[in-house]
Parts: C-alpha cells; sequence; structure tokens
C-alpha cells in the first residue's frame, strides 16, 4: 500500500497518522462552532477562519508523555494590516480558566518577573512576521523574552525554524492569506492512548511591539477520536478509480458517531487548502452510518469513482465530521464540531478485489431492501443484519448462485427482510473452498424526511432577515446563527418548523446552521450587505 498517511499504523511506541482537524472552513461543510471570542480590545478589522491541524504522528517519551508532531493550518484576512500573528497552544485541561482578558496592551506572559501568568502552562507560542517577504517565523516574544530561556515555568515555548518548522503561505485573494505551520512537535501530558485535544489562542498586531489589535480566543480540536485508514486504488486503463476506508477508535470505552465527506487534491500539491481542494467525491452522512468502538470498527468496501478523465489519481482527503463521542461508563456524550481528515494517494500495486462486493439499500416501511451487483461465479452470499440494540451478527438468508446466466457475466442480487427496526446489514461472500469475505456494512433507519433551512433575502441589503424552517412533522431542530469566527450570535431551539425573523445583523457573511434532533445537518451561508 502506498499512501501519503496512514490513520494508524502502529510500530512499537510510534503510531504514525496524516490527520487534519479542522476547526472551520470557508467550505461550509467544515465550520467551527467553538467556543471562540473577539474581545473588547479590538482597535482594527481582522478575521481569523479555518484554524487546523494536521496530526503526523505520536510516540512516548521516557517521561510516559504523548509527544504529537502536528501541522498547523489557519487562514486570516489581512485587511491590509495584521503584519504580525501569534498563536499559543495549551493542552485543553491546561487552557487559562477563565480565559485570558486580552487587550491592546496586555497579551499573554510568564508569570516570572511578575508577568500575568496566562502562558505557564502553554506548550508553543508562534510568531508569525508578514513584514517580511515571503513571511517568516520570528524567533523571539517581544512581550516576554523569558518564555523562550531555559527558566521555569516557561522553557523553550517559543517554536521557530530552529525547532525544524517550515512556513508555507499561500495568497487566497480578497485579503485572505492561508498560513500552513509543519512540523511543530508538542508534548501532551499523559499517554498517546488517550483522546488528545488541544486548546488554543490567535491575535493580530500591526506594531513589532506586538500591541493586540484583534482576537480569536478559544479554539479547539480533537485530533485522534475516531481515526480513519484509507485507501486509494489508482486508475488503469483497464480498470475504475476506487477507495475505500475503515473508521475505528482504538480506545476503549468510547463510542463515536461520525460523517464521512471524500474531496480531491484538486492542485495536486497533497496539501489540503480549503479554498481549491473543493472537489467532492462522495458523502456519507452521519444517519447512513454505524456508530465505531475499539470492538466494532466499519469499512466501506472498494467503490468506484470519476471526476475527472486525466485527474482520478490525484490524492484524496477523507473528511470526518458531524462527530459525537459517548463515554459508555459514564454515559457522557460530548460533540466535536472540528473535522478529521486523513490523505491517500494512489497505490497502483494493490490487486484489485476479486468481487468488488458492495452493497446498498433502501427502507421501505417494515420492510428492507439490499441490493449487490457481482461477477457471475460459483460463489454464495449470506446477509446477515444486527438489529438495534442487538450486539451480535445473525444470519438471515442466503442468496445461490442465479441460474440461466453466462459465465463471466454481471448478476444483481436482490434481498428483501422483514424488519420494524433500525438495523445494520452486510453479506458474506464464501466459495465453494470455504474462502470467505465481507461486504461493506450499511445501516437502514426509519426514514425521516430531508430538513432544509430557507433564507430570505439572501444576499440581504437590511440586517434583518427571515428563515424558513423546513421540518417533518414532529420532528425539533437548533438554528444557529453563527460569524465567520465561529461565534454564535444567535441560537434557537426546539423548531418545529414555520419561520423565524433574525434582526439586528451587522454586515458581513453568517453560517446558518440547522441540526434536528435525528442528528441530520443543514448548512446555509447568509451575506449581509
Amino acid at each position: 500500500m502506498i499512501q501519503r498517511a496512514l490513520s494508524i499504523t502502529s510500530f512499537s511506541n510510534v503510531q504514525i497518522m496524516k490527520n487534519f482537524t479542522i476547526l472551520s472552513s470557508l467550505l461550509g461543510a467544515f465550520i467551527s462552532l467553538m467556543p471562540s471570542q473577539q474581545t473588547y480590545a479590538q482597535t482594527s478589522a481582522c478575521t481569523f477562519v479555518s484554524p487546523a491541524v494536521e496530526l503526523n504522528y505520536t510516540t512516548t517519551n521516557i517521561n510516559g508523555d504523548c509527544m504529537v508532531n502536528v501541522d498547523l493550518s489557519f487562514t486570516i484576512n489581512i485587511n491590509n494590516g495584521n503584519k504580525y500573528t501569534v498563536l499559543h497552544l495549551w493542552p485543553e485541561a491546561s487552557y487559562p480558566s477563565p480565559s485570558f482578558l486580552y487587550s491592546v496592551n496586555n497579551a499573554p506572559q510568564s508569570s516570572q518577573g511578575g508577568g500575568n501568568g496566562a502562558l505557564d502552562n502553554a506548550i508553543a507560542t508562534i510568531i508569525i512576521n508578514r513584514n517580511s517577504n515571503p513571511a517568516s517565523l520570528l524567533s523571539g516574544y517581544s512581550i516576554d523574552p523569558t518564555i523562550d530561556d531555559n527558566t521555569l515555568p516557561c522553557v523553550n515555548q517559543v517554536k521557530d525554524a530552529s525547532d525544524g518548522l517550515v512556513l508555507q503561505v499561500t495568497d487566497v485573494g480578497n485579503g485572505n492569506v492561508f498560513y500552513l505551520i509543519k512540523n511543530l512537535s508538542l508534548p501532551y501530558p499523559g499517554g498517546c492512548n488517550q483522546p488528545i485535544k488541544f486548546k488554543g489562542d490567535a491575535w493580530s498586531s500591526n506594531a513589532s511591539s506586538l500591541n493586540v489589535q484583534c482576537t480569536m480566543l478559544g479554539f479547539t480540536y480533537l485530533s485522534n477520536v475516531p481515526t480513519m485508514t484509507a485507501l486509494q486504488i489508482c486508475q488503469r486503463p483497464s480498470s475504475p478509480a476506487q477507495y475505500q476506508f475503515t473508521v475505528s477508535t482504538a480506545l476503549p470505552n468510547y463510542s463515536v458517531d461520525y460523517s464521512v465527506d471524500i474531496y480531491a487534491d484538486v492542485d495536486k500539491n497533497g496539501e489540503f487548502n480549503p479554498f481549491v481542494d473543493n472537489q467532492h467525491i462522495a458523502s456519507y452522512p452521519a444517519a447512513s452510518l454505524p456508530d465505531v468502538s475499539s470492538t466494532s470498527p466499519y469499512s466501506i468496501a472498494p467503490t468506484s469513482f470519476s471526476w475527472s478523465a486525466t485527474q482520478n489519481n490525484n490524492s484524496l482527503f477523507f473528511i470526518l465530521g458531524n462527530i459525537t463521542v459517548t463515554n459508555t461508563v459514564s454515559n457522557q456524550v460530548t460533540q466535536y464540531l472540528n473535522t478529521i481528515i486523513s490523505t491517500t494517494t494512489p497505490d497502483c500495486n494493490t490487486p484489485l478485489p476479486l468481487n468488488n462486493l458492495v452493497i446498498s439499500g433502501t427502507k421501505e416501511g417494515m420492510v428492507n431492501r439490499l441490493s449487490w451487483k457481482v461477477p457471475v461465479d460459483e460463489t454464495r452470499y449470506a446477509v446477515e443484519k444486527m438489529p438495534a440494540g442487538s450486539t451480535q451478527w445473525r444470519q438471515v438468508g442466503v442468496e445461490k448462485m442465479k441460474e440461466n446466466t453466462s459465465g463471466g457475466a454481471y448478476e444483481t442480487y436482490i434481498y428483501t427482510d422483514l424488519e420494524s427496526k433500525d438495523c445494520l446489514y452486510r453479506v458474506r461472500a464464501f466459495n465453494p473452498d470455504g474462502a470467505f469475505a465481507y461486504s461493506n456494512t450499511i445501516k437502514l433507519e426509519s426514514s425521516h424526511a430531508p430538513i432544509d433551512v430557507q433564507i430570505f433575502p439572501n444576499p440581504a441589503t437590511s440586517s434583518t432577515v427571515k428563515l424558513i424552517a423546513e421540518l417533518p412533522d414532529e420532528q425539533t431542530a437548533t438554528i444557529l446563527v453563527v460569524n465567520p469566527l465561529g461565534q454564535v450570535v444567535r441560537e434557537y431551539t426546539h423548531v418545529n418548523g414555520g419561520e423565524l425573523t433574525v434582526g439586528n445583523l451587522s454586515s458581513g457573511i453568517y453560517y446558518i446552521l440547522m441540526y434536528s434532533d435525528h442528528k441530520e445537518q443543514v448548512m446555509k451561508t447568509l451575506a449581509i450587505k
């Protein structure tokens, strides 16, 4: 398998990963709703969007702590200013509580020498100088040089090129600049067999004295739950390009709900850029996928795709989103609105699967219908199901080779099952010699009409708009109005359809997010002129 990145491949104490964690994206599907705020200290306009972290690998050091290597990326609207950008990162449990109060002349410091102490538990500070051409990483934090010496509590906290960091900058137009900081190593307390969660602040300045101009506080990401192993089979003259993936978690006592979207690497540089890599390949909504745990991974069998006659062998980005994690011991449920992305490169050495056994299905009232298309041979197919509330797979039927078909042809099988509950299905293909293989697993649920939200007018020339929620009967939803910083500026709960009036919105871009009690989610973009 030739893959630029694997979600989990274990070599001794090392777990090699290649996962992005996106908190907010100009691609509406990736927007973050993590708590962030713009403080009273803002004196010039700037907008941070798309803070992201790509987890490359983890390893355990001699003290038993987890060393995490990441690539950090984000986008900032420079607005003819913002010459300096500063990032601070903490383990989530060590983030200042309450949040540090930034002001024009008050930025985070170490407690050494009487400073405010906000950085005492931070693990990294990164300063980007956009005055230089190209932009560069500064080696000193002029507000508090003590955070980059060998004196506690902050030892060598400033990270720059001398620490192996590489800075890449892309001007994406309209005043937006995309930054990618590669090869940042961070210590995380405890071992690597735990959820790894960081929290950070980002702020900007127009002066070398680093007076605070604007801030984005408290962006958070969960980087390793769940994980994905993906494979991309290259397009050949005789066969189409294909992908397959497995979603899992190695952590016990967790159950994870999620969705999957797949995008193409449009510019072929191997680095995900939400402004460029927006060619959508496939979507797997959360409602169609089973939850995963340490004992129940989920796999999609090889699936053909085509988006370009000449570029189907570009890399793919597999995006895990809508992540809800349940601690099965405490029953605590946490929703993470970041996404985790795995990257693949086409593998031209892996032989194609013999049957490409991929099943699909629909629920029609009390009846579930499964179908699959395979070559005609002596293979037989056993249908297995796991109803809601059960933990065991049960065989419910066997389909034999179709008669009166010519060798080498393809045949479509259809299996009908009387089942009122939500249910998982898979098909086991087995040959006369005893060899067998499983199909993908699908989840058939009680049907719910799709949800939607309409915005009138859009774009709007006034500060007031109307939202029309389209929901099935007896279903409710929550509607959030979110600004580009990830701040929730309006929240409407227990909406059961109908019209809402939203007023007093300032000029700018907003994201309207509606999610139902059945986990369906829809998002629209609103422009106020």
